[in-house]
């Protein structure tokens, strides 16, 4: 039997296993970084318990043992628990740890081991993106967004304002404008970690595509407006500019906090 939960360690997910990969089931758990580890990071993996254990890290490739150690008290959020570091392991390759009987699920030790993780990431956006896209999952949606609120009342071409693009906040469809901002660094920042080499066309156009709503969103007094689409604009529209169900703007400035 398998469980998963996230785990904040590093800024990395943690997957915990409670059951042998190998040989006999035994009642513990062995949490290990199931992205994996760059060599040179700092690497450890925890035992469910309060007693200290042996441990062996195995390379899975020839079945050796490549460090071993006693893994030390560590109490978490999650219960009780004892710490082994392996990080002086540096050698590329595939492993699995080791405690009595019990053993880890695989996983990989790599110069390259989060590019899967940050591409799914960025990728995600893709996904997300709402307007006249053809990678959206609701796509093309809300090509009307959308009808001002400080225009009065009445559902008329003098109230449109064409916002549409963006990314939806979540699985719904919420539009704020300050998660577009936060989504943008995110994206500028894996650019410059990456490199140029790096699936760079992607994120420049993903780029393009949050900065079209975060420029719609400027309002001629200066500021930028707060969202289109939030919790009186989760539904799918009729892509007709002008009419009854066009999603309202929010035009008061933009708050980062919701």
């Amino acid at each position: 039997m398998k469980k998963t939960f996230f785990k904040t360690t590093s800024c990395l997910l943690i997957l915990m296993v409670t059951s042998a990969s190998y040989g006999q089931e035994l009642s513990g758990e062995i949490l290990v970084n199931h992205v994996g580890y760059p060599p040179k990071a700092v690497k450890v993996f925890l035992v469910a318990g309060e007693k200290p254990a042996q441990f062996r890290v195995i390379n899975t490739s020839n079945n050796k043992t490549v460090s071993r150690g006693l893994t030390q008290s560590k109490p978490g959020y999650f219960g009780n628990y004892t710490e082994g570091s392996f990080t002086e392991v540096a050698t590329e390759g595939t492993y699995v740890i080791e405690v009595n009987k019990l053993r880890s699920t695989p996983f990989r030790i790599a110069s390259n081991v989060y590019e899967d993780a940050i591409k799914k990431s960025v990728t995600y956006f893709s996904i997300q993106r709402c307007g006249p896209s053809t990678t959206g999952y609701a796509a093309p949606c809300h090509v009307d967004d959308g009808r001002r609120l400080d225009t009065g009342p009445g559902w008329t071409m003098k109230t449109y304002r064409d916002v549409s693009g963006g990314w939806h906040d979540a699985g719904d469809y919420r539009k704020w404008v300050a998660f577009t901002l936060y989504g943008m660094i995110g994206l500028s920042r894996v650019a410059e970690t990456m490199g140029p080499e790096w699936n760079r066309t992607q994120i420049e156009e993903e780029l393009k595509w949050g900065n079209r709503y975060f420029l719609a969103m400027q309002n001629d007094a200066g500021y930028v407006m707060n969202f289109c689409g939030g919790d009186d604009g989760m539904f799918l529209t009729d892509n007709i500019p002008g009419t009854a169900d066009d999603r309202p703007i929010h035009t008061e400035p933009a708050s980062f906090v919701h």
